[in-house]
């Protein structure tokens, strides 16, 4: 018997796979998920994910795979998102800040940039129009209340397709739970990241981390309290290994990014 009419929930039906390409050619597999904050559709991911100077690493689309029904899992289609304008600058949005923790940056994968980009979705697009009617999708009103204090040890789980692998009839991402291994809500050596005990493989570079289902949670005043149903928040974007960790950027990013880049939003 095939159970594939079940109810989508926002850690499954916002998160994509992600393939970089360049012209005909395809560079990359990776992690990404629909974000909607001051009034726009975005696809979020690593920076790493579509630009690496470095290394040579120019993709010029990425194709995602999403739902296009929230009922039916085997109803999914592919959407291109072009990274460049007609006039060859680059579409996504970047954090204003730049790191400069000299600690941090000897890791290859983590150099000045904030390892967070929001890519513009067009609202002309097919994508804009399939996804603006859906209530999935990730909102800086899914994110961890600061009066609610998560643990050290809490469990965290996040949502990707490690090496490119997942259900591809149904479209369903892979599911990994792993421990904090730096409190949240510090700055790890003063980069806007948290560190989790599990390695990131390669294709989860953008994966969304989540809590686990919390029904008791500690509150700022140090007393616990208890949701009236179980809740779920989103905490982060989860980037590179670090000595068998993995790098979860700050969810609060992805506002900052959109706030500092309002007025190139305007205007697309």
């Amino acid at each position: 018997m095939e159970y594939k009419y079940v109810e989508l929930n926002k850690l499954v039906s916002t998160t994509t796979n992600i393939i970089a390409m360049a012209d005909r050619t395809q560079l990359s597999t990776a992690t990404g998920f629909l974000y909607y904050g001051c009034d726009e559709l975005v696809l979020v991911t690593n920076r790493h994910v579509v630009i690496k100077e470095g290394k040579s690493f120019f993709p010029d689309r990425l194709i995602v795979r999403m739902h296009i029904d929230e009922v039916d899992l085997s109803k999914n289609e592919n959407f291109t998102i072009p990274l460049y304008d007609e006039a060859g600058k680059p579409r996504w949005l970047e954090h204003p800040k730049k790191l400069d923790h000299p600690e941090l940056l000897k890791n290859e994968m983590l150099d000045t940039f904030i390892d967070v980009v929001c890519v513009k979705i067009d609202k002309n697009s097919k994508l804009f129009n399939v996804e603006k009617t859906s209530n999935i999708k990730l909102a800086s009103k899914d994110q961890l209340s600061p009066s609610i204090h998560p643990a050290w040890i809490d469990r965290v789980v996040s949502v990707g397709y490690p090496l490119g692998y997942y259900d591809n009839i149904h479209n369903l991402p892979m599911l990994k739970t792993g421990f904090m291994a730096s409190p949240y809500g510090v700055l790890h050596r003063g980069a806007p990241l948290f560190l989790v005990d599990s390695v990131a493989k390669p294709g989860v570079s953008g994966s969304p981390v989540f809590t686990e289902q919390m029904l008791y949670y500690r509150h700022s005043d140090g007393s616990m309290k208890k949701f009236d149903e179980p809740q779920q928040f989103f905490l982060g974007i989860l980037s590179a290994s670090l000595i068998d960790m993995s790098v979860v950027w700050y969810a609060y990013l992805i506002d900052e990014i959109l706030k500092a880049n309002y007025n190139s939003l305007l205007q697309s």
